[in-house]
């Protein structure tokens, strides 16, 4: 129990207490639920297990001899009697009796604590919404969950807690429930898929959800996995929280350690009425959105989102159904966008003011745009250290807020990424994905307040792209409707430490579009339609990072594994200017004085990568050329290869015509520590001639003459 007020002590007999609270010996069995004044009074530790837990009591069931209040931990004993100090097997007993007709109704109260346990795998989750019969025969419940309820049977409302004793559901492991891991060549912190609880909702038609928030304030939720069950059913509406409708109510709400992924709608739906906080959040492969906080028809939010290491991948493709066959478990030709029946956004918004507030976050491989707050009107917008890759439209997106914040955001605007193969997804998942690069291939955008004073800081980003314009700007009125910029001369944008490599791929970007920086210095850009800058002390050249390739793509998978690294001969290297409150890069180094340009600090000298041979050491025949490479781009040329153990020959290849050990590496390429010397030897072996046998007579007719 989390906390038993001294009231309910003072005012309840032994006896009728002992029906409530475990704490005390059970002599009798009634029933299980204390009057709700009761349960305003005590706030309770509930449990759902289904390894250790029963049936949940019912004065309403037939035959049932043992069951549980899931107000204990102690494992269901199926001889042990009813009312029973033990967990819930099922989580949807938390909301409804399936020995009662059309049965909906949370047995918790506010400010009660659910912890789920033993629910550790997509194959092993708990059910939280879906009915097992919902058409009950001659509408008798018979313990099978949805008798008149129907099929799209959801948990109401999550009970509202207070500020001081919120509603809290979580898995057993909140405690500790993160972990970092490595996704899209990028470190980002997610919740631990081996310690969050898993929660199956599943329907078969219509609409539903996992959890509902319409209306709900002061609701922790953490440590779970909410999980849709995947499939690419168009007719579906599955949501894994629905949030509110009209003037939302909901606020004050805590999502910590919390993945949402595999409905075939949004991750979110609706819009909020307080402050939202999302700690380590990951939201992928639903089907239409991540988060969407547009329920439709013009209904506004009036909350705020705080976010950090929030990560929304793949919105717009619907994940497969169990068992996954494949690394990216995304369905055979699963993924949709705005042009074939689908959507896309990272996050969505409607038009209203929203405060949006992310650090370190992740938007990559969304059929559409990343954040969308291209609606958001008059209110601040931060995206600080936060990463971008493969999205089809726009990234940092904005709409004409008050203020606009971009600092050490690391982007890869490749939004044809997802029209060609990905390792680990299915052969066939990007079929109905056609609208590749989106509204002119705009990068990223912003608009400035009509009337207003937008203040935008643009510093310490790496931006790294090929198409349309890498930062567009419009000047847009309160409704959203861009306005001629004459409306907006009052705005100011700061712009300096960034690096901007643009890459060319059928196409060469410019830089902005409508507004320039009215303060700008100590940049650096290369392969642009132009120089775009004025400052005396920015850059127009190649700013030389780590593996860099090819300024002209022929292929989209070169941007896979992009390194935002500079090189120790980059002119970028503490290039830049010292900036006031500015103490340390992406990566949580401390910035030198002056600082390098860019999302990241020089971390020091690279090492070039270690040559391979081909063939690879072993017998070969007489002669064999063997080919050292490596995988360092711009190193080839700076390979030294032969018979000594530290080579002394620059070339990458060697003809072997007798059994040798050869030695290769990398040394003296620009920017780069030699590489490791690799060696192998091969041998020559003699193909054994074939031994051919012949049988049985010849006949030779004719004539012959020898001369």
């Amino acid at each position: 129990m989390k906390r038993l007020i001294p009231l309910v002590l003072l005012l309840c007999a032994l006896p009728a207490c002992a029906e409530y609270f475990p704490l005390f010996p059970k002599a009798v069995h009634p029933q299980v639920m204390p009057p709700a004044s009761a349960l305003q009074l005590w706030l309770a530790n509930w449990a759902v297990d289904p390894v250790n837990g029963g049936p949940r009591h019912s004065a309403s069931s037939v035959g049932v001899t043992a069951d549980c209040t899931g107000l204990g931990t102690t494992p269901f004993n199926p001889s042990g009697g009813q009312s029973q100090a033990c967990p819930f097997s099922d989580p949807r007993y938390l909301y409804s009796d399936p020995w009662q007709y059309a049965n909906i109704g949370w047995v918790i109260s506010g400010g009660d604590t659910v912890i789920f346990s033993n629910f550790s795998t997509e194959s092993t989750a708990g059910r939280i919404s879906g009915a097992d019969s919902p058409n009950c025969p001659g509408g008798v419940p018979d313990g099978q969950f949805g008798c008149g309820i129907g099929a799209s049977m959801e948990p109401p409302d999550v009970p509202s807690g207070t500020l001081g004793n919120p509603t809290i559901l979580e898995g057993s492991n909140f405690a500790s429930c993160g972990t970092t891991i490595t996704y899209m060549n990028h470190v980002r912190q997610v919740p631990d898929s081996s310690k969050t609880a898993y929660l199956l909702a599943i329907n078969y038609s219509g609409q539903y959800h996992a959890l509902g928030l319409t209306g709900s304030q002061y609701v922790t939720i953490r440590c779970l996995d909410l999980f849709g069950n995947g499939g690419t059913d168009r007719n579906n509406t599955a949501y894994g929280i629905q949030a509110g409708y009209g003037s939302p109510t909901n606020g004050n709400i805590v999502l910590q350690d919390v993945a949402i992924h595999g409905f075939q709608s949004k991750g979110l739906i609706g819009s909020i009425g307080g402050p939202w906080t999302m700690t380590r959040v990951w939201v992928y492969m639903n089907g239409q959105t991540g988060l969407d906080f547009d329920p439709g028809s013009g209904q506004v939010s009036s909350g705020s989102l705080t976010a950090s290491y929030l990560g929304i991948d793949w919105s717009g493709c619907a994940q497969s159904h169990l068992p996954f066959t494949t690394a990216i478990p995304i369905a055979s030709q699963g993924c949709y966008d705005d042009v074939s029946g689908g959507q896309g956004d990272a996050i969505g918004t409607p038009t209203s003011p929203f405060p949006f507030s992310c650090n370190y976050c992740y938007f990559t491989l969304n059929t559409q745009d990343g954040p969308d707050f291209g609606h958001g009107i008059g209110t601040p917008l931060s995206i600080t250290n936060s990463y971008f890759f493969g999205n089809m439209g726009g990234n940092m997106k904005s709409g004409p807020q008050s203020s606009e914040t971009y600092i050490n955001n690391l982007v890869v605007a490749n939004c044809y990424r997802m029209s060609q193969p990905i390792t680990g997804t299915p052969s066939d998942y990007n079929t109905h994905l056609s609208d590749f690069c989106r509204a002119a291939g705009v990068q990223n955008s912003a608009g400035m307040l009509a009337g207003g004073n937008t203040q935008m800081i643009f510093e310490h980003n790496t931006l790294v792209g090929y198409t349309g314009t890498v930062m567009d700007m419009v000047c847009q009125d309160s409704s959203d409707n861009t306005v001629p910029p004459i409306n907006c001369s009052s705005y100011s944008i700061t712009a300096k430490d960034n690096i901007v490599l643009q890459f060319t791929n059928g196409g060469t970007a410019t830089m902005w579009d409508v507004f320039t920086p009215t303060v700008e210095d100590y940049n650096i850009a290369y392969n642009l339609t132009s120089n775009p800058w004025t400052g005396s002390h920015s850059l127009y050249t190649n700013p030389t990072l780590v593996n860099q390739p090819p300024t002209v793509l022929t292929s989209e998978s070169q941007l896979d594994n992009f390194d935002f690294n500079i090189l120790s001969s980059s002119p970028a290297k503490y290039a830049g200017v010292t900036i006031a409150g500015q103490t340390t890069d992406q990566a949580g180094n401390a910035w030198h004085s002056p600082p390098s340009m860019g999302g990241l600090e020089f971390a020091g000298t690279p090492t070039a990568a270690q040559p391979t041979f081909s063939p690879a050491a072993g017998a070969v025949t007489n002669p064999t050329v063997v080919t050292a490479s490596t995988a360092t781009s711009g190193c080839g040329s700076y390979i030294y290869f032969d018979t000594n153990p530290t080579p002394v020959t620059n070339q990458t290849t060697y003809t072997v015509t007798t059994a040798v050990t050869l030695y290769a590496y990398v040394h003296g390429c620009p920017g780069y520590a030699d590489s490791p010397v690799s060696n192998g030897s091969w041998t020559i072996y003699t193909p054994t001639p074939p031994n051919v046998g012949i049988s049985g007579s010849i006949s030779i007719s004719g004539s012959v003459t020898l001369q």
